[in-house]
């Protein structure tokens, strides 16, 4: 009887159902994917550049011990070995990319290491299994767990930490409305699951520390920027939403009576320094692979990268060559809100720094040679800044639905149901290839073509690129 009272108690907490929806949801869309053919086992293969800088890590490691990707790039891309991937004075090959996603991926080749071990016979496996089929279909694997967790932290983050009634809504929303979709179940795998989840633990843990005022809270928020920086060098960025809210919290709590001045002092000196000690924790392993790789312990990999040219500022938003706001208009409506949000006194110091975030992320990508993400479903680099988008929506949604009215009621879901619509047409659009994956693009097929595919799609026709 016990027993039987735990479970219920365990099924009825808010962390179970939010987590069973949204995996209902993921679930759903990848048999949707699998069923079309988009997600199979024969396309789950590491290929492009990105996808191969952060994924060699883990063969050269596993199989001969070292961060020497000549091997791994040698086979993944031989066409741009000599180009791209030039000696370093170590005589390594140089990897732009960070160690940080293949640590977060290592769980799921781990898991491939020994089902081949098992299926093989052999442990340790031999180099010949070096390149099998199943580390790259676990790597896939890896990635939409990683989409999927950070889904539920973006639902438990806007419950719990910044008071929204309607999360677990607007984390599914996010999910099925913006490019989360596509990355999730994606035609190569990239960075930015295992990002957005780090970086929604990094606002968890300032959360959990405003809440409890404990120092580990710190410590555990500058592990995950450091993680999160190894994982993608433009994330550093956070740094802009750490330090405020932080000094924030900080300056909240000196204007209470209880608090002497020894004690303020003290909380000013030791909040810093905790959290620079979990900083260069979390960033450890990718200083020593620098340290390997480049002969010292602080490089700039992606130097010469960076432009400046201020009108790219609004072309990384306002642009069809994967401007932010013009492939999904719905980030506009999270970017007001979040300013909305920033006027009122009960999510003013996480408001303002997440605006302070967004603009960081902003600034950076806008100074960069490719300010437009390259080969891009929407503005892919904006993807870990979302929970600050959500925030903005969620408190747009929140005002609208807490009137009652019936009208607003109707208006937020048609909004919804459009916003999703029109972010699965631009999935098709972008796979099936009608539109350019690095271009602008006409209005025909920014916004007819959609209606046109929309027509084919219920009458069971064919839609031919122009």
């Amino acid at each position: 009887m016990k027993a039987a009272e735990l479970f219920k108690r365990i099924v009825s907490r808010p962390v179970v159902k939010y987590a069973s929806v949204i995996a209902a949801f993921v679930l759903a869309a990848l048999l949707v994917q699998v069923m079309c053919g988009a997600l199979s086992r024969e396309q789950m293969r590491i290929r492009g550049i990105d996808p191969v800088e952060y994924y060699v890590y883990l063969p050269s490691l596993f199989f001969d011990g070292d961060v020497n990707f000549f091997n791994e790039f040698f086979h993944f891309a031989p066409g741009r070995l000599q180009r791209q991937w030039c000696e370093t004075p170590t005589g390594y090959r140089r990897n732009p990319h960070g160690i940080g996603m293949a640590i977060a991926q290592s769980p799921f080749f781990v898991a491939a290491y020994l089902v081949l071990a098992v299926e093989s016979g052999y442990f340790p496996l031999p180099l010949s299994l070096k390149y099998h089929p199943l580390f790259e279909q676990a790597w896939f694997v890896g990635n939409i767990a990683w989409f999927t967790f950070a889904t539920f932290l973006l639902a438990w983050w806007l419950k719990r930490f910044a008071g929204i009634e309607h999360a677990l809504h607007i984390a599914v929303f996010f999910f099925l409305a913006t490019p989360v979709l596509h990355y999730t179940f994606p035609i190569v795998p990239m960075a930015h699951g295992v990002s957005l989840a780090t970086a929604l633990l990094l606002l968890i843990c300032v959360g959990k520390y405003e809440n409890t005022a404990r120092l580990r809270w710190c410590f555990i928020a500058g592990l995950c920027l450091g993680f999160v920086v190894s994982v993608r060098t433009a994330n550093f960025v956070f740094l802009a939403y750490l330090a405020p809210h932080l000094f924030l919290i900080l300056r909240r709590r000196e204007q209470t009576p209880r608090s002497t001045t020894r004690e303020t002092w003290l909380r000013w000196l030791e909040i810093p320094a905790v959290t620079g000690m979990g900083l260069l924790l979390g960033f450890l392993p990718q200083l020593v692979v620098w340290k390997r790789v480049f002969g010292k312990l602080i490089v700039n990999p992606n130097a010469g990268e960076f432009v400046l040219i201020p009108a790219n500022f609004f072309r990384v938003a306002f642009s069809t060559r994967h401007g932010f706001i013009t492939w999904h208009p719905i980030l506009l409506i999270g970017l007001i809100g979040l300013f909305v949000a920033a006027f009122a006194k009960r999510r003013r110091s996480l408001a303002f720094s997440g605006i302070l975030a967004v603009l960081g992320v902003w600034v950076l990508i806008s100074v960069l040679y490719d300010w437009s993400g390259g080969w891009s479903f929407g503005h892919r680099v904006f993807i870990e800044a979302y929970p600050f988008f959500a925030l903005g929506t969620a408190v747009v949604v929140d005002a609208a639905l807490k009137s009652r009215h019936r009208g607003k009621c109707i208006l937020v879901l048609l909004v919804a149901i459009a916003a999703i619509l029109w972010n699965v047409l631009f999935i098709i659009q972008f796979r099936i290839g009608l539109i350019p994956r690095e271009g602008e693009l006409t209005f025909h097929q920014y916004f007819w073509q959609k209606l046109s595919l929309l027509r084919a799609m219920l009458s069971g026709g064919q839609i031919l690129p122009r």
